[in-house]
């Protein structure tokens, strides 16, 4: 059988085929469903328009095509046929064609818009619509079915509002109407869209309640874009949920950020409110769900609380908490239906802006890549090497004062003289004594004295390291001392005289003995020289090493102070040294030590877990001054910025993305770098998103962070991974959701992505409708029907995603509910 088109061109049935399956019937896997009359048969597409023959059935096909290949082309599910929605647009487009104006609203009468011809067929006013006209000949020559529908659509697609309309993801269900003005010219099309909202057949199943739903509205608006912008942009909203708490019949609200909830519910007509939805409005078995989806709200209403009494009530009264807490309603005393929820309901001047429901995210223990921290700085300085641990020898000289007469000194004294030397600890190998008396006494007995004294000295010390010593001890007088230390005093003229002519003046006058003792007695002590080793068995390696440190920075000796702290670094990590090995050492601002403060900060930073203050991040902000060149400094400057600065601009978002792209040529690791990039183009999507006109960089951000991920390569853990950062950010569950898509459709997904997808779904209010989440659940289903059947059971998801009556219907023929 062959078609023969009006240019002459013959066609098989075959062919017809191809071309009709191009043209869309089967874009989407399934066949496209449209109301189609008996007595209008489906004509080729490209078959000529004329007025005694027309066909509305092939005209509202291909509308119907070309609108899903449009939103398959965006990853959109495909629509189905409605049918309140197909009688609504039919009986408009006949509206149209007869009054020969392309327009949804109408005038008065219950048709007057396209909610209330909805209505009038049985459904909710939760409908969108387009329309639209079109001349279906140029003069004399006829246009084909194909060409007009393409104008049409195509016209829908070039209009950003209209777009906006087939683009949008909740919708399920679709409605054609095309029609012919009385003069044959024009065609009038109408094409009515809806989600699962605009069925409406529950609405007269209340009797079958319990206790039935609110029905009035409480001076209530419904949804506005503009009213209720400031509450879609509040980040925490989802989680405000969780605040609600039923103690006994009453119901309280907590939270426990009491300022931001301030910038949500600031003017006298914001508040919040309690929704009770019953388990009963959804029932098994049946296609509907009970409640009115031409209502603000779907379940039992309570009393609202506006923002004057709302922060009146709070029983948190110490301001410093930042914490509310407020009775919000009670239960109705003759409520006691045995299963419910409780969504929180915010009002924005008086409008009903959201009803939040609970919201369940399975802690699957998958960390979400690298979190943004300081990075050391340990290589900054060139070396020779790893430090290699060894003992080593030095000779420390210091002088130990004798007291007069006194000979016999024990451990304790010596030991006082040892830690005023302020050295770890350490084994004598050698000591050299210089014995030196005062001349005033007899210099034999001078001799033995100091040679007394020494002996004590080295026994003492002996006793101490429990080990013998070799010694040295040289006795002697201190006359030349002496001769220095009297001039510029009354006593000046003594240094003339001979040492013998000094003894025999001080030891005749008594007088002059005693006032000269001061003098005397600071000639009295004992040189000490030790060749020692240090001792670093055990616990005494930490302070070895610590001195060591702090000597070789007091030497100005950058190299070897690296080369120790490095060393001391890791054996801290490892739990060998204290974490004051690190932080306790002084280390002077200059620019060859910057490095060795920036590991300070770095590892204190570590110990409290990231949190980095004002004055650390004012001394990052100096070592930078000081050490322009070193790029981990740098690098720290900037995630001191990322952490504690907030965004002022797209100049500074500009020059901050250029110094975070330099840090990739840099010798940083990529991983740090990438988490410096992500948490500031995070901060840069939280700064912009509440601002008008802040998309495209909110956009670029996403854009930024694609980059970063490289989505193209990306596997289902990555994207796991990535996905759960936005979770953990409280932001752009959207693009969350966007990272798992791709592999939501694969075979062999792992169980945790279902479920973690499953989970965001309910986050994003238009996924509840899609396929793509119906499909996710029935591969849980068939991968563990235990963890399928359990979705909806203690206290995990709600079941209002039961909204969506097919993920309903399939869960209660594999479940129960």
């Amino acid at each position: 059988m062959l078609f023969c088109m009006d240019n002459g061109f013959r066609m098989s049935i075959l062919q017809f085929r191809l071309v009709y399956l191009i043209t869309g019937v089967l874009l989407s896997g399934t066949a496209v469903v449209f109301a189609q009359d008996d007595d209008d048969p489906i004509q080729p597409p490209f078959s000529n328009i004329y007025e005694d023959n027309f066909s509305a059935n092939t005209m509202k096909s291909l509308i119907i095509k070309k609108i899903n290949a449009f939103r398959i082309e965006n990853k959109l599910d495909t629509l189905i046929s409605g049918k309140v929605a197909q009688k609504a647009a039919a009986d408009h487009a006949k509206f149209m064609a007869k009054m020969q104006t392309a327009a949804t609203d109408v005038g008065g009468g219950k048709k007057k818009d396209t909610g209330g011809r909805v209505k009038f067929y049985g459904g909710s006013d939760k409908a969108l619509e387009l329309v639209a006209k079109s001349n279906i000949s140029k003069g004399r020559d006829p246009y084909n079915y194909d060409k007009v529908a393409d104008e049409i659509v195509q016209k829908w697609i070039g209009n950003k509002r209209d777009s906006e309309t087939l683009l949008k993801r909740n919708l399920v269900f679709s409605g054609q109407g095309a029609s012919l003005d009385e003069e044959g010219k024009r065609v009038y099309v109408s094409v009515v869209f809806g989600g699962y909202d605009m069925l409406n057949e529950g609405a007269a199943k209340v009797t079958e309640l319990k206790y039935p739903y609110s029905k009035k509205k409480y001076g209530l608006k419904p949804y506005d874009d503009k009213q209720c912008r400031k509450c879609e942009k509040f980040n925490d909203l989802q989680e405000l949920q969780k605040g609600l708490k039923v103690e006994g019949s009453s119901i309280y609200f907590e939270y426990d950020n009491f300022k931001a909830l301030k910038r949500l519910i600031r003017k006298p007509k914001d508040g919040l409110a309690v929704e009770i939805i019953m388990k009963d409005q959804y029932p098994c078995g049946k296609e509907y769900n009970i409640y009115d989806n031409n209502l603000i709200n779907k379940g039992v209403l309570l009393k609202r609380v506006y923002s004057k009494k709302l922060f009146k009530n709070n029983e948190i009264k110490e301001r410093k908490a930042n914490k509310i807490r407020v009775h919000l309603a009670d239960l109705p005393k003759d409520f006691d239906h045995p299963d419910f929820e409780l969504n929180l309901v915010v009002i924005q001047e008086k409008t009903y802006c959201a009803s939040i429901n609970r919201k369940y995210m399975k802690d699957l223990g998958i960390q979400s890549l690298t979190p943004l921290h300081l990075i050391p700085d340990t290589v900054f300085v060139a070396t020779d090497g790893k430090y290699q641990l060894a003992a080593d020898k030095t000779v420390l000289n210091f002088k130990i004062p004798f007291e007069k007469n006194k000979s016999d000194y024990k451990p304790e004294d010596i030991k006082t003289f040892l830690e005023s030397l302020n050295e770890p600890d350490f084994i004598v190998k050698e000591i050299e004594i210089y014995a030196y008396s005062s001349i005033e006494g007899d210099s034999l007995k001078n001799d033995k004295l100091q040679n007394r004294r020494a002996e004590s000295i080295v026994g003492a010390l002996e006793k101490l390291q429990k080990g013998e010593v070799k010694r040295t001890i040289i006795t002697s007088d201190s006359f030349k001392e002496f001769k220095k230390q009297v001039k510029g005093t009354p006593y000046e003229y003594l240094a003339k005289k001979t040492k013998e002519e000094v003894r025999n003046e001080l030891n005749a006058n008594k007088t002059l003995l005693r006032n000269m003792e001061p003098i005397l007695q600071e000639q009295r002590y004992a040189q000490i020289i030790m060749t020692v080793e240090y001792d670093i068995k055990g616990k005494k390696e930490q302070p070895y090493l610590v001195s060591k440190f702090n000597k070789a920075v007091k030497a100005g000796d950058a190299k070897l102070a690296t080369v120790l702290q490095n060393y001391i670094i890791e054996k801290v990590m490892y739990g060998r040294y204290t974490e004051e090995a690190i932080t306790s050492p002084s280390i002077p601002r200059k620019k060859e030590f910057a490095h060795l403060i920036m590991n300070q900060i770095w590892f204190q930073n570590l110990a409290v877990k990231d949190t980095l203050d004002a004055n650390e991040c004012s001394t990052i902000d100096s070592l930078a001054t000081l050490s322009p060149s070193d790029m981990n400094i740098t690098f720290n400057q900037l995630v001191c910025v990322v952490k504690n600065s907030s965004i002022s601009g797209e100049v500074e978002v500009n020059k901050m993305q250029t110094e975070i792209d330099n840090f990739y040529k840099s010798d940083i690791d990529k991983q740090d770098v990438d988490a410096l990039n992500l948490e500031f183009r995070f901060k840069v999507i939280e700064a912009f998103d509440t601002i008008p006109d802040g998309e495209s960089m909110v956009q670029a951000s996403i854009d930024k962070i694609k980059e970063v991920f490289n989505l193209q390569e990306s596997t289902w853990q990555n994207a796991m991974k990535l996905a759960l950062i936005f979770v953990d950010q409280r932001q752009n569950y959207k693009y969350a959701l966007d990272l798992l898509d791709p592999f939501v459709d694969r075979e062999g997904v792992d169980q945790s992505l279902l479920e973690t997808y499953i989970s965001l779904c309910t986050y994003v209010k238009d996924r509840i409708s899609t396929q793509k989440l119906r499909a996710a659940m029935l591969k849980l289903k068939e991968y563990d029907k235990e963890t399928y059947c359990n979705l909806f059971k203690e206290n995990r998801h709600s079941f209002q995603m039961f909204d969506n009556p097919v993920i309903k219907n399939d869960y209660c023929e594999a479940c129960g509910f």
